[in-house]
């Protein structure tokens, strides 16, 4: 099973708040287009709290695990709702990685590279 667990500070703040000495506002709704999507996180809709710190992809714990932000069908549209916001353990499934690679073989699909 691929369990897609991150930290909370990967999370996105709860409310919107000014950033500190800046111009610029965090979070899922801002709509400002300066924001870093690096600076705001995970949406808290397609999270699930684990334990302690722990936070994990609602969906990738499911006995056939299909993470919330996946959208459209896999081998044909699929594609991450959330990609610049996307936890860091889904960085190592850029295409054609040994991790991408699993995941297509589990679906059935031909290995790229």
């Amino acid at each position: 099973m691929w369990r897609v667990d991150f930290n909370e500070a990967d999370l996105a703040p709860d409310v919107l708040a000014p950033e500190p000495g800046a111009n610029k506002y965090q979070g899922e709704k801002s709509g400002n287009p300066w924001v870093n999507p690096k600076d705001i996180g995970v949406p808290r809709k397609y999270a699930v709290h684990v334990i302690h710190r722990t936070w994990r992809m609602k969906g990738s714990d499911d006995p056939s695990p299909r993470c919330s932000a996946l959208q459209g069908e896999i081998g044909k549209n699929a594609r991450c709702k959330i990609y610049p916001l996307r936890p860091g353990p889904c960085h190592e499934l850029e295409v054609a990685s040994d991790a991408c690679n699993r995941a297509r073989r589990r679906h059935g699909l031909t290995t790229i590279g």
